[in-house]
């Protein structure tokens, strides 16, 4: 069963994140976002800036996956997925939708009514269709998803 749980300062939250986070590869789906992934967390001190934003997706044990959420100062009521991982040799087998389940479930119960997930990805399109988020009609890489 996946469990998901807040990121820690434990240096091996840290190490296993930043495993995940040099494994995730936009330039695989779409190369003209590689600037875009490079301004995402760096360090350890970067890291626990975020800290309360990191969710990670775990599976007997093991860190699998990771989500960077985010709170836009203008809309408190909207939060927003800006990175979602799941480990490459993990996906397709329905971690990612669980990992996104369980988001949602902890998004509503700290009060939100939607989430936004920004997706630079073109062949994920079709799977954030699938759990429920629709395009945002200012932008085609953003999605978003009413909470109920």
């Amino acid at each position: 069963m996946l469990d998901v749980r807040y990121a820690t300062e434990q240096l091996s939250d840290y190490e296993s994140f930043m495993k995940l986070h040099k494994s995730f590869k936009y330039s695989e789906s779409n190369p003209e976002n590689e600037m875009e992934r490079e301004m995402v967390i760096k360090n350890y001190e970067e890291y626990k800036e975020y800290i309360e934003n990191i969710f990670f997706a775990v599976l007997n044990g093991e860190i699998i996956g990771y989500a960077v959420m985010d709170v836009e100062e203008d809309d408190l009521i909207t939060c927003i997925i800006r990175e979602i991982y799941v480990k490459s040799n993990l996906q397709k087998r329905g971690y990612g939708r669980s990992f996104v389940e369980e988001i949602k479930k902890v998004a509503k119960a700290e009060g939100f009514k939607k989430i936004r997930l920004i997706s630079a990805n073109i062949t994920t399109d079709k799977i954030w269709f699938l759990l429920g988020f629709r395009p945002v009609v200012v932008t085609r890489d953003e999605y978003e998803i009413n909470l109920k």
